[in-house]
């Protein structure tokens, strides 16, 4: 496994630079040093191996013709001489003349292991042959009666067309060759390492003199990045373009050393401006804090000096409306309605906010007790029903039969429900509601749910997501079609987790909305202080 420790290790166990470049010319000049003696050597040879291969016709064509009466007489002794001197010359191995029948007249020498046999040719062999093998050349000249000088005018008078008469043949070694290429090979690479040998030294000298500076700068960048911020470089030894890396690197430490001056400096006074707007917000929270919990006291406690005034304003409105319908007094029956209807709807949104008052001043109490959910359930399902019918809507119940006591606030239930089917009713028109109660176990847990599922106008993501914030509305426009004050689920939700349940929503536009609600049958105090429960793992569950 790397470790942070291990990469810099083997990053000084690399080869430096100096190596390299050493290296790196010594295996091109070794290379160089090889391919030049043996391009010299093949040129060399191939020269030699010409030369060697034409003195070898030349002393075949001399053989040839100073065997002209040794064939015409059949006598090997008349070539006696012209063969041994054939044999004086050197590499000539072998020299023989033999006849048109294959008759040796004269063999002298030892023939190669790879010598061909004596080829005849009745027809006759007007050319000179070579042979080559591995080990020597084989040359073969035919021999004719047409020879020049006075001695043979008069044989050349009878037989004035030449006529093949027999064949002289040498067998001529490839030692001189061999040696040729080899002294030649053996000389140009001992120059050439010689040479390599001295560029090589002068390369040590040249890579030392341009490698001690850059060595030396990279041990002051590494006591830099140990830690040692003071380290400069010399700038005045070796080569110009080290020098200009030596005043560049000193330009940076001291700009380094001059930024970070700046960045203590402003440090400090970051710390203390830190200090200084961190007193100030604490100051502006506590001061925010004790506003908006003696708003919430204010609210609460002027719960009774808001309601008694508005609640005399609709009793004596009921009893007006009263007296005038007996009456028959239409006009006034009807105004006197309008002022009880905008009474009770401000009654309903001073409840809401001094509701929400109370639950943020710590001020709201729950009346705990036993209570029976269908039955409870079928009380709020009646009270709705009128507003349910008003949009051509109808709601049905589906309670679990059996379904155990619930330990819970039932009038604070209640208003949770009704908020909920009256958000139903209003947005759905000439539709369904359906509510279902029943019972959800979780872990160790048993939960009631209710749900409240209509086929209304639905909300799109983004809505669901702020529905349940404070004064927050479905529909926000100026032209918005639905009324409301934006506090009921917000404050339903907030009644939930105070008896340790929770709301969650899904809904899809133009289809509808399903609102759930779960509580626990057995409320948990220790749950209640803490954060609300989470049911969304229970609804997945079941």
């Amino acid at each position: 496994m790397n470790t942070p420790e291990s990469k810099p290790t083997r990053a000084r166990r690399r080869p430096n630079f100096r190596h390299q470049l050493t290296l790196a010319f010594t295996v091109g000049i070794v290379c160089l040093a090889l391919v030049s003696a043996l391009a010299t050597s093949w040129l060399a040879s191939t020269r030699t191996r010409d030369n060697l291969i034409e003195q070898g016709k030349q002393i075949t064509r001399n053989l040839a013709r100073q065997s002209t009466l040794a064939l015409l007489y059949g006598d090997g002794a008349n070539a006696q001489d012209a063969v041994q001197g054939t044999l004086e010359f050197p590499d000539v191995h072998y020299v023989a003349i033999y006849d048109l029948e294959g008759r040796l007249l004269v063999e002298k020498g030892h023939a190669g292991p790879n010598h061909p046999p004596h080829r005849l040719d009745t027809a006759g062999e007007t050319t000179l042959r070579v042979v080559e093998t591995d080990d020597a050349w084989y040359f073969t000249a035919p021999v004719y009666t047409l020879v020049s000088g006075d001695l043979f005018d008069d044989l050349a008078q009878d037989n004035p067309q030449p006529e093949l008469l027999g064949y002289a043949e040498i067998e001529l070694g490839k030692e001189a060759l061999n040696r040729t290429i080899a002294s030649i090979f053996l000389g140009n690479l001992t120059i050439s390492i010689g040479l390599a040998v001295i560029l090589l030294l002068l390369l040590r000298h040249i890579t030392s003199r341009l490698t001690r500076p850059l060595n030396t700068l990279a041990h002051n960048m590494g006591e830099v990045e140990s830690g040692h911020r003071f380290v400069r470089a010399d700038e005045q030894s070796g080569p110009r373009e080290v020098n200009v890396i030596a005043h560049t690197f000193n330009r940076l430490m001291d700009a380094i050393d001059e930024r970070d001056r700046a960045l203590r400096q402003q440090n400090v006074l970051l710390e203390q401006r830190v200090l200084e707007r961190t007193a100030e917000l604490a100051i502006a929270r506590d001061e925010a804090l004790l506003a908006s919990k003696t708003k919430s006291e204010f609210l609460a406690n002027m719960s009774h000096e808001l309601r008694t005034p508005l609640n005399a304003i609709i009793g004596y409105s009921e009893l007006l409306l009263d007296e005038f319908s007996e009456g028959g007094d239409e006009t006034t029956t009807a105004d006197l309605q309008r002022i009880i209807d905008a009474g009770r709807h401000l009654l309903s949104l001073i409840n809401d906010i001094l509701d929400l008052s109370k639950i943020e001043a710590g001020k709201m109490e729950l009346a705990v007790s036993d209570v029976d959910i269908c039955a409870l359930v079928d009380e709020v399902a009646n009270t709705v029903a009128p507003l349910a019918a008003q949009n051509g809507n109808r709601l049905t119940i589906h309670c679990e039969p059996d379904i155990p006591i619930l330990n819970a606030d039932p009038m604070r239930l209640k208003q949770v429900l009704l908020n909920l089917l009256s958000n139903a009713c209003k947005f759905t028109e000439n539709g369904q509601i359906v509510v279902t109660v029943r019972t959800l176990h979780w872990g160790d847990h048993a939960l009631a749910e209710f749900s409240v599922r209509d086929t209304g106008i639905g909300m799109s993501h983004a809505q669901s997501q702020k529905l349940f914030q404070d004064f927050m509305q479905v529909d926000s426009s100026p032209t918005r079609k639905y009324g409301g004050t934006g506090l009921g689920l917000a404050i339903s939700r907030r009644f939930c987790q105070m008896m340790g349940g929770d709301i969650s929503l899904e809904s899809t536009p133009g289809e509808g909305s399903t609102f759930t609600l779960r509580l626990p049958y057995q409320r948990d105090e220790e749950r209640n202080e803490g954060r609300p429960a989470n049911t969304d793992a229970a609804a997945d569950e079941a």
